[in-house]
């Protein structure tokens, strides 16, 4: 359940999501005057990066499903960017052919239908125009996913088998079946009729000043779908948990100034083809 002091703990905690987010916007060349939209927008802080390349011609404008994200976003007051409530899956309110540049900063694995998404894209881009994608995938899974479930394991899995359950049906698993593999965005791109030109696997490292850093982005990131049903108590002793197996897992060189986790992320540029070159396939 999403909240005000959650989106705005977000705002504030999703900066490994930004980073590689401003790597994608830089990919996708955006230009002055273009329009853009950002799907998946959370509280407007790619959008006002994506903003800066548009200039005062250009118009961003970012969906995001949760309202009180939106509500963050709507506070940045800036002329050049609008933001709404709004589904990946349906872009109604959004005309055929009415954009250069769509992008989906991890957004892919949490979509309902990603086949419906991502040709409702294809609808509003115009001729030629560049969709973007980062996204964690199911044959790279970043640090941060690995450590969560061992330390939940080593809180909860003796007394507390309930608590197992309950995480791995949570949104911090991004529920396996929908986290695709590299080749699967592909074949994806492919098959709702985009040309693929970039697909690249980049790891970064995030950074975080502590375990209880790390605890607030997992609850951040996954509307605390799972983290928000634990008691205080349950809380902590995750938190302890959690402690353990970083000392554990994480090379002491990655612990000295803070916790440094390795994160994988593909990013993707596709195009939708010409006019010319469809009628030529078609």
């Amino acid at each position: 359940m999403d909240s005000v002091e959650l989106s705005a703990r977000y705002d504030l905690a999703s900066a490994p999501q930004f980073t590689h987010g401003k790597d994608l916007v830089a990919l996708l060349a955006i230009h002055p005057g273009e329009r853009v939209l950002d799907v998946g927008c959370g509280t407007g802080r790619l959008a006002a990066v994506a903003a800066d390349r548009v200039g005062p011609e250009g118009r961003v404008i970012g969906i995001d499903p949760a309202p009180t994200r939106i509500d963050v976003a709507q506070r940045r007051g800036d002329a050049r960017m609008e933001f709404r409530v709004g589904q990946a899956e349906d872009l109604a309110a959004f005309e055929d052919q009415s954009f250069e540049v769509v992008y989906m900063n991890s957004v892919l694995n949490s979509l309902s239908d990603s086949t419906r998404a991502t040709t409702e894209v294809l609808r509003v881009l115009k001729p030629g125009g560049r969709f973007g994608i980062a996204t964690a995938v199911r044959d790279r899974p970043n640090e941060l996913r690995r450590l969560a479930r061992l330390a939940l394991r080593a809180a909860f899995e003796t007394d507390k088998p309930d608590k197992i359950s309950g995480f791995a049906a949570s949104s911090i698993e991004c529920e396996p079946e929908r986290r695709l593999a590299g080749d699967e965005v592909r074949q994806l791109l492919a098959t709702t009729g985009f040309a693929t030109r970039i697909l690249e696997l980049r790891s970064y490292l995030a950074s975080y000043t502590g375990v209880g850093q790390i605890v607030e982005f997992l609850r951040a990131t996954t509307y605390d779908q799972f983290y928000g049903s634990l008691t205080h108590g349950d809380l902590e002793r995750f938190s302890a948990a959690l402690e353990r197996v970083v000392v554990e897992q994480i090379p002491a060189s990655r612990r000295t100034s803070g916790i440094q986790l390795e994160r994988y992320v593909l990013l993707g540029v596709a195009d939708k083809p010409s006019t010319a070159r469809a009628s030529v396939n078609a």
